[in-house]
């Protein structure tokens, strides 16, 4: 099965979202030239948002946890977003 899914966006930020399906928690993988301040935004299919998340990440790689143990089954998008960094990958919740 799939175990993680790997975007590269429009702003070469390799955003990886793992374990994709994912139960109670994900880890948001990613990697900044400098420390800066990240918002991570979770969404349903309409858009509607169901979490947000902000975060601050130091140069270099960064993994942030977020938990999906509330979460029903179904597939949502996880967006970053911060300075000079943009990119949404599609996350699959499974019970």
């Amino acid at each position: 099965g799939i175990i993680g899914i790997s975007v590269v966006s429009e702003n070469n930020i390799d955003l990886n979202v793992f374990p994709n399906p994912a139960h109670d928690l994900v880890y948001v993988r990613f990697s900044t030239k400098a420390t800066a301040t990240v918002s991570l935004t979770l969404t349903d299919l309409s858009g509607r948002v169901i979490a947000t998340q902000n975060n601050t990440c130091t140069s270099g790689i960064n993994n942030i946890p977020v938990d999906t143990e509330n979460l029903p089954a179904g597939i949502y998008f996880l967006r970053l977003d911060g300075k000079n960094v943009s990119a949404t990958t599609k996350l699959v919740i499974s019970r």
